[in-house]
């Protein structure tokens, strides 16, 4: 989040070996969960913010609630320049990204991949119409998914580990970075 729009907790990936006890060069790998699209509570700046159909339909689809307050999560486009600078603070080396199968039905799909002042420059790519919650492989995903994922890897820099691509546990795909089997 955004000062003073935040938890007063510390949530970067170190805080996690200092709550637990664990020293920070023993946690290994990173995972840095992530949405296929932007959300947020509240009050505070959310440049990519979809104030029409699309951010409603997001928020539907989505389920996008909060968890304690049942109050409705703001939603948006994918913003790549908050989430690589996430990353690099977290110290994230691979990725998962959830609710890839919200985005269905949604075209074009727009990412924020630079800002000239405040406003988020997008790039556009095309969406999907297909149910992909049976997909069990990478190969099984529409091109355009696939796309969009790789457009991810290769603005943020990491690998895709894992892809959810439904509502159910068993809905995911794990890639290991090299797109691979369903688990």
């Amino acid at each position: 989040g955004t000062y003073p729009y935040v938890t007063s907790s510390n949530t970067l990936s170190g805080a996690v070996g200092v709550g637990a006890g664990i020293p920070y060069h023993k946690m290994g790998k990173v995972l840095g969960v992530i949405k296929a699209y932007t959300t947020r509570v509240g009050h505070g700046p959310f440049p990519t913010e979809l104030i029409d159909a699309v951010g409603e339909k997001l928020q539907k689809q989505g389920a996008e609630f909060g968890s304690t307050t049942g109050r409705k999560r703001r939603c948006g486009w994918l913003d790549l320049v908050w989430l690589k600078k996430a990353c690099w603070l977290a110290g994230v080396s691979e990725l998962a990204i959830t609710k890839l199968d919200v985005l269905k039905g949604i075209s074009p799909i727009k990412i924020a991949v630079d800002y000239r002042g405040d406003q988020p420059v997008y790039e556009e790519l095309d969406g999907f119409s297909e149910s992909i919650d049976q997909a069990a492989r990478w190969e099984d995903l529409p091109k355009s998914c696939q796309r969009y994922l790789k457009r991810i890897e290769g603005v943020l820099g990491l690998p895709i580990a894992m892809i959810s691509v439904g509502a159910e546990r068993e809905a995911h795909i794990k890639t290991n970075g090299n797109h691979g089997e369903k688990t």
